[in-house]
């Protein structure tokens, strides 16, 4: 079989896209060997299995192949900023750098490292929520001028004159008028109830349910035992 030379050009770029002229180093390399063309026949006589007559005309040429390679930089801003900052997360370098500005360096940083070390003791934060939520009631009671019962409101100025003892009138009016629409969450609302004021008094970890959910759970629970730092009833 004819052999054909191939040859192949391996061209490596290297530079900067802000640079006029690019670095190309050029390997080349050759062999003979077939180009892959394929052959053409020509048949002059066809009789059957083993009784014929023909040409095979191999094709013979050159054969060239060019393999760009290498690495043409650019330089990015956001890749690098992106790199630097997944390095010092996955190294937790963050927590500490945060650590430091929260709890020594910023406004109230005493309090925040208290909040940070200090066990939560979820049976205490539930019995002072409970006491708050005695200490409102009793309050509500005495602003409330006109009824009486578990359905009694506080009229909005009825809440103002809380405070117009030590504001002025049009102060007093704004702060009930706030404190109202917060608790009630409609901007139209007039009166307050028992059950807005405990709402505006719960939070994600305290409320009457989870009160009543936690106080059940544990009702029988001896005081050796007692896991005041559970987070949540299961």
């Amino acid at each position: 079989m004819p052999m054909a030379p191939r040859a192949w050009w391996i061209m490596k770029y290297f530079g900067d896209h802000q640079d006029d002229r690019f670095q190309c180093v050029i390997d080349v390399e050759h062999e003979d060997s077939w180009t892959s063309l394929g052959s053409k026949v020509i048949r002059v006589s066809y009789a059957g299995m083993g009784d014929s007559e023909f040409y095979d005309m191999y094709r013979r040429g050159l054969a060239f192949t060019f393999e760009p390679t290498g690495v043409i930089t650019k330089f990015d801003w956001l890749a690098l900023i992106n790199t630097i900052v997944s390095g010092l997360v996955f190294l937790a370098l963050v927590d500490n750098v945060v650590g430091v500005f929260a709890f020594y360096i910023v406004r109230h940083s005493d309090i925040y490292s208290k909040a940070c070390v200090e066990e939560l003791q979820y049976s205490h934060l539930l019995a002072k929520f409970g006491i708050n939520v005695a200490l409102a009631c009793q309050n509500f009671k005495a602003w409330n001028k006109a009824d009486s019962g578990k359905e009694a409101s506080i009229s909005k100025d009825e809440l103002a004159a809380v405070y117009s003892d030590c504001f002025d009138t049009d102060t007093a009016m704004k702060f009930a008028e706030v404190v109202i629409e917060q608790a009630v969450g409609d901007p139209n609302a007039t009166e307050l109830k028992y059950s807005h004021l405990v709402g505006l008094m719960s939070t994600g970890l305290v409320t009457t349910d989870r009160l009543k959910k936690f106080a059940e759970q544990h009702a029988n629970d001896p005081i050796a035992n007692f896991n005041s730092s559970q987070v949540a009833p299961a």
